[in-house]
């Protein structure tokens, strides 16, 4: 996947969980910071959980954990 395409996943899985918001996301980037979503732990869960069914993949929590920006989850995506 390159960046283009894990950039559409996350606005998509943003879209998904934060429905009705879909204009806040244009300016998001593989560099924005999960802290600037302003999007509680739940639903940052949920984020995650529907790019694990896109992908097939599951992350662990310790990973997810240590993630500051959708460039670090695209990075779990790649591995």
């Amino acid at each position: 996947m390159n960046d283009q395409d894990l950039l559409g996943l996350l606005k998509e899985a943003l879209d998904d969980v934060v429905p009705g918001k879909a204009g806040t996301w244009d300016n998001v980037t593989l560099n924005t910071s999960i802290e600037d979503l302003s999007v509680d732990s739940v639903t940052f869960m949920e984020l995650v959980g529907f790019v694990e069914d896109k992908t097939g993949k599951v992350f662990a929590d310790d990973q997810l954990a240590q993630l500051g920006n959708f460039s670090d989850l695209a990075a779990l995506i790649r591995a």
